[in-house]
């Protein structure tokens, strides 16, 4: 039986943070571009949502704050940044704190947007 591309795609993502450092943040978008030749294109790009989202379920990823997407036409929205789910539990206090410290820029950003 051959694999689903939400398997190949989850496969692929596991890979992708195995290779990375704890402290190398990411965007979805880093996956799904760096994934070009080695996983087949979904019918549509946000179908990587979905992989992301088990990865996190699992315990393989961390959200760690909000970065600014690349793709022009999404004029820099903020997006979540990922990073390599720490093993250790002072580890992962200190991801929880730097998400807090992640989800508190956002709300400036926003802040900021508005007023300007």
């Amino acid at each position: 039986m051959e694999p689903t591309w939400a398997n190949q795609a989850y496969k692929y993502l596991e890979n992708y943070v195995d290779i990375q450092d704890h402290d190398r943040e990411f965007l979805a978008e880093d996956i799904r571009y760096s994934s070009e030749g080695h996983v087949p294109l979904p019918s549509n790009p946000r179908a990587w949502g979905s992989v992301v989202r088990k990865a996190k379920r699992d315990g393989v990823i961390v959200a760690t704050g909000y970065a600014e997407v690349t793709n022009k036409k999404a004029h820099a929205t903020p997006a979540t940044l990922w990073a390599k789910a720490p093993k250790k539990t002072g580890e992962a206090e200190a991801y929880r704190r730097g998400y807090a410290d992640g989800v508190q820029q956002m709300i400036d950003h926003v802040n900021n947007f508005q007023a300007s």
